[in-house]
């Protein structure tokens, strides 16, 4: 059977029968053209993949289960026992929103005192609600910062940016030194020239050749392995 039409036997896109197997659930074997060639058995496979993460079961759980590395019921009991406690959450949730529209007419007149003692209340209990630990997009710009620089990668910054600190990140995912300061991405950088991008592309030259003299004096053997 070939990917498309595995696709609609199945009922989802290409790109999730790939994933799977680059997760290592189905390895296809391939025709001489080196297209994919999927088995009935292979079928089958995916087809009890697709069932089980339906069910809201990993990908890791699965691939343990195809390489008979754990038991089936223990899987599925895990599962109910999960899902059991997101209906408990569902529930709560449910019943304080009714509540909530019973008593207040609208936004402004919200008893926020008495709601939020009675989740706190409920959570000691063991009653579970959504959590509430956001992000917002300058802690997420920090921490890509900092990856980046932990990588070597200098993010220049400069003072663009204003009232949108907490806008929906954009989609080249900016980030940001301090309140009320915007970086621009390399590719700013490179468009708007000046002595920034004579630095960007400095670097990115000297760091182009260490990595290349210091990958042939390893194949060389000068240096250890």
């Amino acid at each position: 059977m070939k990917i498309n039409e595995l696709e609609d036997l199945l009922g989802v896109s290409g790109a999730t029968v790939r994933y799977y197997e680059e997760q290592g659930l189905v390895t296809p074997s391939r025709s001489e053209n080196g297209y994919r060639d999927y088995t009935d058995e292979e079928v089958r496979l995916f087809q009890k993949i697709i069932i089980l993460r339906k069910l809201g079961i990993g990908v890791a759980e699965i691939r343990d289960l195809i390489e008979h590395k754990a038991d089936l019921h223990e899987v599925l009991e895990h599962n109910v026992e999960r899902l059991r406690i997101q209906q408990t959450e569902i529930a709560s949730a449910i019943e304080m929103c009714e509540e909530l529209d019973a008593e207040a007419a609208d936004f402004a007149v919200i008893d926020s005192p008495k709601y939020l003692k009675s989740i706190y209340e409920a959570e000691q209990e063991g009653t579970r609600f959504a959590e509430t630990k956001e992000i917002s997009p300058r802690q997420l710009n920090f921490a890509i910062t900092l990856l980046g620089a932990l990588c070597g990668m200098a993010i220049p910054q400069n003072n663009r940016y204003s009232e949108h600190g907490n806008d929906p990140i954009p989609a080249d995912i900016r980030a940001n030194r301090k309140e009320g300061d915007e970086y621009d991405t390399i590719g700013d950088v490179l468009r708007k020239g000046g002595i920034r991008k004579a630095i960007v592309i400095v670097t990115a030259i000297l760091l182009g050749l260490y990595l290349l003299v210091n990958g042939l004096f390893r194949w060389w053997g000068v240096f250890p392995n």
